[in-house]
């Protein structure tokens, strides 16, 4: 009698037979057709939507803050101590017991931001020519070389008389006074002058947190965001409302430059 003939069953058949063996795709196999900077245009697309959306999320913070300073009524000099929470004072700037020198115009002030800075220009080798003929194929790189800033206690006075302000831990938004150099190297100086127009968005301390002979005083707290600038409520205003546009449209861009760069990734995919 003959046998039946047996065939062997083959690995991985419908039988479920064999060994599976999975691999890990590469980088290689997920961007099959990339060319060149196609990965860095991955990374950038990424990077560009993230970072975009970070700033636009966090640019109604400066136009909330334009906003409470325009709509909070100014407090008279003479009227923080009846006051409670946040308190705004425009006025003048006066000495309370010292003053400082600046230290590139040794100017007396109240307080000043200098920096000291070294600029170097580099020929792209790229003639880039305007619509007058002007080249314009250098790129510039700053560096720091030296930053000094300094605040005393000062009084703000109006109308009404005039009330103590502990500058510790503002955010100072001063005017640039001076901007001169020679060459590489560039001096900028901003200052707080003895009789300039100043604006302090800050909150009223009393006790120990006074300063000078006062019992109360206009400082930092809990409440508020502490800002000392020279300039009006006006230009405040303006200042904050101008940071937040600006950090809404850069995000913006930025978000649409990091989609215009993954979509030419999946292009190429």
């Amino acid at each position: 009698t003959d046998r039946p003939q047996l065939h062997p069953v083959r690995p991985n058949s419908y039988l479920g037979t064999g060994t599976h063996t999975h691999t890990m795709p590469t980088v290689d196999a997920l961007l099959p057709l990339q060319g060149p900077g196609t990965l860095e245009l991955l990374v950038a697309g990424i990077g560009g939507v993230a970072v975009g959306t970070y700033v636009v999320v966090n640019s109604p913070g400066p136009l909330l803050k334009a906003r409470d300073i325009a709509t909070n009524e100014e407090t008279p000099a003479a009227e923080v101590a009846s006051e409670d929470g946040v308190v705004e004072v425009e006025g003048t700037a006066q000495p309370l017991e010292e003053t400082l020198q600046s230290p590139h115009t040794d100017t007396e002030c109240l307080a000043y931001d200098y920096r000291k800075k070294r600029i170097e220009h580099h020929d792209t080798g790229v003639d880039d020519f305007d619509d007058h003929g002007a080249d314009h194929d250098d790129h510039r790189t700053v560096h720091q070389l030296a930053h000094d800033h300094a605040t005393v206690p000062f009084r703000v006075e109006d109308e009404s008389g005039s009330v103590p302000v502990d500058p510790t831990g503002a955010n100072l938004d001063i005017e640039q006074d001076e901007h001169d150099g020679s060459g590489q190297i560039v001096h900028e100086e901003s200052r707080i002058d003895i009789g300039e127009t100043v604006h302090v968005w800050g909150q009223r301390v009393d006790g120990a947190d006074a300063v000078g002979d006062s019992s109360v005083a206009v400082g930092d707290g809990p409440e508020v965001d502490y800002r000392i600038g020279t300039g009006s409520e006006m230009r405040a205003v303006a200042q904050k409302g101008v940071q937040g546009l600006a950090g809404f449209v850069v995000g913006l861009l930025m978000i649409v430059g990091g989609l215009a760069a993954l979509g030419i990734v999946i292009g190429v995919l």
